[in-house]
């Protein structure tokens, strides 16, 4: 028997940036090649990989004749290392938007969004990472945009290897746009800036451009870590990889392709796209069927139409916060009740909330709903009582199979990648309340594409009653309501669930046997 080729895939734990590997990683194995799969990131992915695994084993038994492997590495993910105080990121992101002094506060903390770790962490999981390469010999090593210590390996150790993203076109390709569009047209990211940029906002715009490239050209902590990987290593050449070497800001290194969990008719119009970009589409992890993983909700969610509220792993909400959402709903079940349409009379909500607990809470159980959290519950008391309203902080079923039930109506969502390409591929028309980054741009974008809103335009980084109930009532009652779901339903006909999860695997295995 031919001794299997072997792919090794190296990226941060942080599930934005792991689902697109676990996606794809499932992909390859279907199309049953000889190859073996190796995946390495922080320890606490491991339950992740053998969940892919364990679906492998139950989906393509006759496909997946070998195992994926997994290697732990000691350290902390990219959006661990970012969200620590020291950085300001998540101060930044605070702060009311759009606004430039507010944006700017940003713009000069950027570099550490692209290199978060400080740089003896940055030597510490490098070193860890060759150490796997050496063991894995890989013929073939997929790398996430954002995991600096494996760039960088990759490219000083000259492997055969490619980056695989759930970034969009826009982070690549706007650099390359003519009449320096990258000034005037595109929204800068975490701007919160709509699309097209009104004239009045393009000083704003381009001077934040001109702050963010001139902190990534500037930075000291980058210049600090190559000097001692340089050390450690023993490579006075060595360089140092961000995002911003793959074509960000600087040009990406020859021969390197990035695949990326994205579409053109998805994205913003370019009239150049670079040639190291190769869009694959939306690229969802495979999901089992709602009725085989939670039985019970998939019963309940058939009772009526429901709005599926997920705001992601990572944005806790406080009580303030959680309330103008309640406040919201509120708005909309009463402007339900009065409808004609007896399917808008029995709404229903889903609402998987994760909480950010209060200092002086003396239950911090999810399930309590004392003290500043009571007016919460109240808000939408009758619609709780009668197991209309749901508002838990697990769900054992993974969000794609939620969406793809065909009881969800409307997806309101945080503006993450993975969340706007689950909705996307579902065909469920979208509301967006963005909370930080690249999250303004889907806004601009389910807007641009007739498939949602952009609710929190004037409250951003957050949301507020009447403006979220304003863009609930608009996707599901105006008269706009009948477009936003057939525009949701015509694009998820040209984008099928599986289509970019195996274009990236096809693409991996066709760079895999180029020489």
């Amino acid at each position: 028997m031919t001794t299997p080729r072997r792919i090794l895939f190296l990226c941060s734990s942080d599930y934005g940036q792991a689902n697109v590997i676990l996606a794809t990683a499932h992909a390859v194995l279907a199309t049953g090649s000889s190859v073996e799969l190796h995946i390495a990131s922080e320890n606490r992915m491991e339950p992740q990989v053998q969940d892919t695994v364990r679906l492998a084993d139950k989906m393509l038994p006759e496909a997946a004749p070998y195992q994926i492997h997994f290697h732990g590495i000691d350290g902390i993910s990219q959006f661990q290392a970012m969200s620590r105080p020291e950085t300001g990121i998540m101060q930044s992101w605070e702060l009311p938007l759009p606004n430039f002094s507010n944006a700017s506060q940003f713009m000069k903390r950027f570099s550490y969004g692209a290199m978060p770790w400080e740089p003896p962490e940055v030597v510490e999981i490098y070193t860890q990472v060759v150490k796997i390469i050496k063991e894995v010999n890989p013929d073939l090593t997929v790398v996430d945009p954002l995991y600096v210590p494996a760039l960088t390996a990759a490219y000083n150790l000259k492997l055969k290897w490619t980056v695989l993203a759930p970034n969009t076109i826009k982070d690549f390709a706007v650099p390359l746009q003519p009449y320096a569009a990258a000034l005037w047209k595109y929204p800068v990211i975490g701007s919160a800036l709509p699309y097209p940029i009104p004239w009045y906002l393009i000083p704003m715009n381009a001077a934040l451009l001109i702050r963010l490239v001139y902190t990534m050209l500037t930075d000291t902590r980058m210049k600090t870590a190559t000097k001692l990987l340089r050390k450690s290593t023993g490579d006075e050449k060595l360089e140092l990889i961000t995002l911003a070497e793959l074509g960000v800001v600087k040009p990406p290194p020859p021969g390197v392709r990035l695949l990326l969990g994205m579409s053109e008719d998805l994205d913003y119009p370019f009239s150049v796209l670079p040639a190291h970009v190769t869009p694959c589409g939306p690229i969802v992890r495979p999901a089992k069927k709602l009725a085989n993983v939670d039985s019970e909700l998939d019963k309940w969610l058939s009772k009526g139409p429901t709005v599926y509220i997920n705001l992601g792993t990572q944005l806790a909400v406080k009580p303030d916060e959680a309330l103008e959402i309640t406040l919201a709903l509120r708005d909309l079940l009463d402007t339900a009740e009065k409808s004609d349409v007896d399917d808008l009379r029995k709404l229903q909500i889903l609402w998987k909330m994760k909480r950010k607990p209060t200092e002086n809470e003396t239950d911090q159980s999810a399930s309590s709903w004392s003290g500043p959290w009571k007016a919460v519950r109240d808000t939408l008391e009758k619609e709780i009582e009668a197991d209309r309203v749901r508002i838990t902080s697990w769900v054992e079923a993974d969000p794609c199979s939620i969406l793809q039930s065909g009881h969800i109506i409307c997806s309101v969502h945080h503006g993450g990648a993975n969340s706007h390409h689950e909705a996307i591929v579902a065909g469920v028309p979208q509301v967006l309340v963005p909370g930080w980054i690249d999250c303004y741009d889907f806004g601009n974008r389910v807007e641009l594409n007739g498939v949602g809103v952009w609710a929190s335009k004037k409250a951003a980084p957050r949301w507020e009653r009447v403006e979220l109930g304003n863009a609930l009532k608009e996707v599901l009652i105006s008269e706009r309501a009948a477009q936003f779901r057939d525009k949701a339903k015509e694009i998820a006909m040209r984008h099928p669930e599986h289509a970019g999860r195996d274009k990236a695997a096809t693409l991996i295995l066709d760079i895999l046997d180029s020489k």
